[in-house]
């Protein structure tokens, strides 16, 4: 008898932003500056709730490029302030997703020309 236990796998990306670090931590963490961002292209924002504090919580609703609505809500686990961003991400609305939690971690390094995102 075999038992599978939980796949764990991670991702990395890393990228310059040419602005200094408590601009692009702010860009993270003021939900009126996420909602002009946030998600890849040709995803419509309806409504994005940060509430960027330990144990505030994080909700998006979007629209995707199919034009589905979906509903992504995790909890914020860690701040340190123009440094890191820690969050989770639940998918609410897709069966394949909704039972898994993801954790997204934001660090946030001084570099030539502005601030490394990692």
């Amino acid at each position: 008898m075999t038992t599978k236990g939980a796949e764990k796998f991670s991702l990395e990306i890393k990228r310059l932003i040419k602005a200094p670090r408590d601009r692009v931590y702010a860009a993270w963490t003021d939900p009126e500056q996420l909602k002009q961002w946030f998600g890849p292209e040709k995803v419509q924002t309806r409504e994005l709730i940060a509430d960027a504090r330990v144990g505030g919580k994080f909700r998006w609703d979007l629209t995707n490029s199919e034009r589905e609505k979906m509903t992504v809500r995790g909890e914020y686990r860690e701040l340190q302030q123009d440094k890191k961003i820690v969050f989770t991400w639940q998918w609410e609305d897709d069966e394949t997703w909704e039972k898994r939690t993801s954790v997204v971690t934001v660090e946030l390094d001084d570099a030539d020309g502005g601030t490394e995102l990692r």
